[in-house]
């Protein structure tokens, strides 16, 4: 499902990531941890190509993540939340920001709305879509 094969990953010459190797199993629970600094952000980034290696392979489901080509491919199998939401919000309301993921991904519009509505409801949220996020 997800493997990492002699990653180096870093920022500039500062190397966070010196020859990283594991592999995880479809459905596997698995907890990154460390201090501030010691790369987990940089291996999140790597996971769903917002970064891309200096060195080394990154296989999610198949695709060669560490190829920028498959950048689009690999954010349809791994998305990411971030931490502080302003990174993360792209609209004025919910609905919008719900959408969001679906356009990005060519899905026509009636089918981006079934989508949407559907969400919403699913998790109590259907009075809120007209509202900021």
């Amino acid at each position: 499902m997800l493997s990492f094969h002699q990653v180096c990953a870093g920022y500039g010459k500062t190397l966070v990531l010196d020859r990283i190797d594991f592999s995880l199993a479809p459905h596997a629970m698995t907890a990154v941890v460390g201090r501030n600094g010691s790369g987990k952000s940089t291996l999140a980034k790597l996971l769903n190509a917002l970064n891309i290696p200096q060195k080394g392979e990154i296989w999610i489901d198949g695709v060669a993540a560490h190829e920028e080509k498959n950048s689009l491919e690999v954010r349809k199998k791994c998305g990411m939340v971030f931490q502080n939401p302003d990174n993360q919000l792209v609209s004025a309301i919910v609905e919008d920001d719900v959408a969001f993921g679906p356009e990005n991904l060519g899905i026509e519009p009636a089918e981006i709305r079934r989508r949407v509505d559907k969400a919403l409801d699913d998790v109590n949220m259907g009075e809120y879509k007209g509202k900021q996020p």
